[in-house]
């Protein structure tokens, strides 16, 4: 990495990025694909639940109509593993009760998100035929992205804890500009998830992560994941030097 001159350009700047982020240190953060492929490092959108701090549990109490199995009345219940989920033997129709499984409800939202893993190897047919669709089913593993509003009221970000992840202090935040627009965004590395390969369940882009940005970006994930981030890494002499330009 080269050291900071004083009005020096950073290679990154020429593409929009503040001086104090991580992606003005690399010449092409994001790039546009000419296929329509994904992979790790591609931005999609997908409909992503927030992660509270309790799930709530669909418990079917009543069918609206005595005799309509496919309507029903129900109750919504925090999900607490101290306590039983509450059992319901009403027969509906698209809520089968299987043994041990509960509905779990969650606020969801249409967001954006970057591919952390594209699902792994294919599993023969063979070895699949006949069993539960859930034991092979392909998905993307994802970290979603967050609008990182400025207000630091009404549920905003405050600036100073927007500028504190800019400058790579926290492992499980990263800060981003995304190329569609719209202000800086939050990765959530702490909320990786599974979107399904369907092509109903996300919304492709074509904008991907240059090779140079994917390099950064693995070593931020080994950073999370195993609490290790090598000293000689891009990721650390650049948060060595982010706080300079602050």
């Amino acid at each position: 990495m080269s050291q900071k001159q004083s009005g020096s350009r950073r290679p990154g700047q020429s593409h929009g990025f503040p001086e104090d982020c991580i992606q003005s240190l690399v010449r092409e953060w994001w790039t546009v694909a000419e296929d329509n492929e994904v992979c790790r490092g591609q931005l999609l959108w997908a409909h992503i639940p927030f992660v509270g701090w309790l799930p709530y549990d669909l418990v079917p109490e009543a069918r609206s109509t005595a005799t309509d199995h496919t309507r029903v009345l129900f109750q919504l219940n925090e999900r607490r593993v101290s306590q039983r989920s509450p059992a319901s033997d009403l027969p509906v129709a698209a809520l089968p009760q299987n043994p041990g499984e509960t509905y779990s409800v969650y606020r969801a939202k249409f967001r954006p998100v970057l591919v952390i893993s594209t699902g792994g190897a294919e599993v023969e047919r063979a070895l699949t035929r006949g069993a539960a669709k859930w034991q092979s089913v392909r998905t993307y593993l994802v970290a979603p992205y967050f609008g990182a509003s400025l207000s630091g009221q009404g549920g905003g970000w405050k600036p100073e804890f927007v500028r504190r992840i800019r400058h790579g202090e926290y492992p499980q935040y990263f800060w981003e500009q995304l190329p569609a627009g719209g202000g800086a965004s939050i990765l959530r590395l702490d909320q990786l998830q599974p979107v399904g390969q369907h092509h109903e369940a996300f919304k492709y882009t074509p904008h991907r992560l240059s090779d140079e940005a994917l390099e950064v970006m693995e070593q931020w994930l080994e950073w999370y994941l195993f609490d290790d981030l090598d000293a000689e890494s891009t990721l650390q002499m650049a948060r060595e030097e982010l706080p300079d330009f602050a």
